[in-house]
C-alpha cells in the first residue's frame, strides 16, 4: 500500500528549458524593414488635404443655425408676451 504523502513518481527527472527556434532570419528581417520603408514613404509623399475651407463651412453653418434658434426664441417670446396681453392661455 503507498503513502499518503508519496504521490506516484514521476515520469523523468528535470529536462533543461529550450529556446524555440528563431524563424525569422535574413528575409523576414528585409521583409520587416522593407515594409516599414515603404510605409515610411506612403506617409511622407502622401497629400494632405486642406480642412480650412471645411472648418469654415461647417462654422458658418453653426452660425447660421444659431441665429435662426434666436429668432424662434424671439417670436415665441413674442406670441407668449401678445397671449398674455389678450388673457389667452397658451
Amino acid at each position: 500500500m503507498e503513502d499518503a504523502n508519496e504521490g506516484p513518481e514521476p515520469c523523468g527527472g528535470p529536462q533543461p528549458v529550450r529556446d524555440a527556434p528563431r524563424k525569422c532570419g535574413p528575409l523576414g528581417a528585409i521583409t520587416v524593414v522593407g515594409l516599414l520603408a515603404g510605409g515610411a514613404f506612403m506617409v511622407a509623399t502622401c497629400p494632405v488635404q486642406r480642412t480650412h475651407g471645411a472648418t469654415r463651412s461647417a462654422r458658418l453653418k453653426w452660425e447660421q443655425r444659431q441665429a435662426e434658434v434666436q429668432s424662434a426664441i424671439r417670436e415665441a417670446d413674442a406670441q407668449q408676451e401678445s397671449g398674455h396681453d389678450n388673457g389667452e392661455k397658451l
